[in-house]
């Protein structure tokens, strides 16, 4: 059952919904949306068109535990966008599949994910996909005049819509908003795969000219999951295994024991995450790791854009 839930209702459905779980939601933080913890659910943005790091971040965090990953404490991301639903989809089949991964399956049966509809950012170029994603998260509010169309994806989703926050939809005076206009870019698969794999191109060693090699676009991006191991040991408590975010743009994620580097150039490390993105992922589920939306490109400090590469890659 589909309900309505005007805005009026958000912060008091929020408040609610504090009772029972922890809610992380959008925020304005400086002149950036931050995804975080919430407090106040007045400061709730549902408006927004790019948070600064992926909800994702929250259910991969960049430090945790085999032992903080049996938090069994509920916790509900609310507000979160299409391209975002798709990279979270996206990552429970890349950790299911072909190995299970219990520490990411331990957190993310603890999170409830309320999708929203929203306007897209303008160097946004994801796919459309609004009808398949909706139904792939618990709850979407779907954007339509002075509120939104909540439609229940999961049994956990029906459950929230109980509350009386919610109101039912009795007439067709909803009327949905204007939605966002996909982009061809990410559905035309074998011409990306084929235009990466051109690796004599020079747009690599022109880009590497640029790139800094911090790795940020890789740490703002939510379908980069590049990590690390480490062993902490203190004097009082038994050893505990760490699994810490890294990238791939490092020079130091490449490197082996004898002083031997599989990619010690920037050009070739470069590549290494286009051709990840855009070959490997393909060869491995079918689709680029890519979900549109523009965030490396957004904060990389060298300005360096992947939609443009991308589409001379393929024109030329």
């Amino acid at each position: 059952m589909k309900k309505y839930l005007p805005n009026g209702n958000i912060p008091l459905l929020i408040r609610e919904l504090q009772n029972k779980f922890q809610v992380y939601a959008p925020q304005l933080e400086g002149k950036q949306i931050a995804f975080k913890h919430l407090v106040f659910p007045e400061r709730v943005r549902l408006d927004y068109s790019l948070s600064f790091l992926p909800p994702a971040k929250l259910i991969i965090p960049f430090s945790y535990s085999k032992e903080s990953a049996t938090n069994k404490q509920k916790q509900l991301l609310f507000g979160v966008h299409l391209a975002d639903l798709d990279a979270i989809n996206y990552l429970d089949r890349i950790f299911s599949q072909p190995i299970n991964d219990p520490i990411y399956q331990n957190i993310r049966k603890n999170f409830i994910i309320v999708g929203v509809d929203y306007p897209q950012q303008k160097d946004a170029f994801f796919t459309d996909q609004h009808e398949y994603l909706k139904s792939r998260c618990d709850l979407f509010l779907d954007k339509i005049n002075n509120g939104y169309l909540a439609i229940p994806g999961t049994l956990l989703g029906q459950g929230l819509l109980k509350s009386k926050y919610f109101e039912v939809v009795t007439s067709q005076k909803y009327q949905p908003a204007d939605k966002v206009n996909g982009n061809d870019l990410l559905k035309n698969i074998p011409a990306l795969k084929k235009a990466v794999l051109n690796k004599n191109h020079p747009i690599w060693e022109e880009m590497a000219q640029k790139c800094l090699g911090c790795g940020i676009c890789s740490y703002v991006c939510p379908l980069c999951f590049c990590f690390d191991r480490e062993e902490k040991n203190t004097l009082t408590q038994p050893p505990q295994q760490l699994r810490c975010s890294s990238s791939c743009l490092l020079k130091g994620f490449h490197a082996i024991a004898g002083g031997s580097n599989f990619a010690p150039t920037i050009k070739e490390r470069f590549y290494n995450w286009y051709y990840h993105k855009f070959v490997r992922m393909v060869d491995e589920y079918g689709q680029p790791g890519c979900v549109g939306c523009n965030r490396c490109s957004t904060y990389c400090p060298a300005g360096i854009n992947i939609y443009e590469n991308l589409q001379r890659l393929i024109e030329q």
